[in-house]
């Protein structure tokens, strides 16, 4: 079973419609983000966490699909198939700021292995600095390393800077979540609810076509350990 997003009336790009029992065939050609193929994903989770980079639908809906014909993976951001069926719509899944932009961080730390950044990151993701400082700070150093060496943790030279520019994206977003207030980084980072999607998101994007990523488990993982605590949470409230 795969998932495909439309927009609030059921379309995709061209108006295409889709509804339940609605199938569309492509030619199976051509360039992958074309008319050549029809896009769905593996999971929920990932058709929420890669819409802001791919069709950013600003009210997407879920149609859980079956697939027929030639089918290819995009790195796990998406799937590339010929045929398509929207068999049902569902509830769409939502991840929250912080969770998107954890999801963005743990990837980034599968494509890039400099150590300074990983410290930075697990300091982030075990919640000692969020501060804006301390990424910003990572950030710079990671941008001049792009520039100056031919490659970053293993990464081709070609892919350096892109790696840099993730990291960056992904620590510009995690500053802004990490201050809790995220209004208050508008003014100092430009970023906003919307930008900070589509820099986790792209993050996710560019790291997955030069690292191999579960991208699926590790955003069910950051879902999960949200539920964790939270139910460790309300258990504290209980028996207090």
């Amino acid at each position: 079973m795969r998932y495909k997003l439309t927009d609030e009336n059921g379309q995709t790009y061209g108006g295409c419609e889709w509804g339940p029992g609605v199938s569309h065939s492509a030619p199976g050609t051509g360039e992958l983000c074309s008319n050549g193929w029809i896009h769905v994903y593996d999971s929920p989770w990932v058709a929420v966490m890669m819409n802001p980079c791919h069709a950013d639908f600003e009210n997407p809906r879920l149609w859980e699909c079956e697939v027929s014909g030639l089918e290819l993976n995009d790195y796990g951001l998406k799937r590339i198939v010929q045929q398509c069926t929207t068999v049902r719509e569902m509830s769409v899944p939502a991840l929250t700021t912080e969770q998107r932009v954890e999801i963005a961080i743990r990837c980034v730390l599968h494509g890039c292995t400099d150590d300074n950044f990983s410290r930075w990151a697990e300091r982030w993701l075990d919640g000692t600095d969020r501060s804006a400082d301390a990424a910003l700070a990572i950030v710079t150093e990671a941008v001049s390393k792009a520039v100056s060496e031919k490659t970053i943790g293993g990464m081709e030279a070609a892919t350096a800077h892109a790696a840099a520019e993730v990291a960056w994206g992904a620590a510009r977003a995690a500053a802004c979540v990490g201050a809790a207030l995220e209004a208050a980084c508008v003014g100092a980072l430009g970023a906003s609810s919307k930008s900070v999607w589509a820099a986790a998101s792209n993050a996710v994007c560019v790291v997955a076509s030069n690292a191999e990523i579960d991208i699926a488990a590790v955003i069910e993982g950051v879902v999960e350990n949200d539920r964790n605590a939270q139910i460790i949470e309300e258990e504290k409230c209980v028996t207090n």
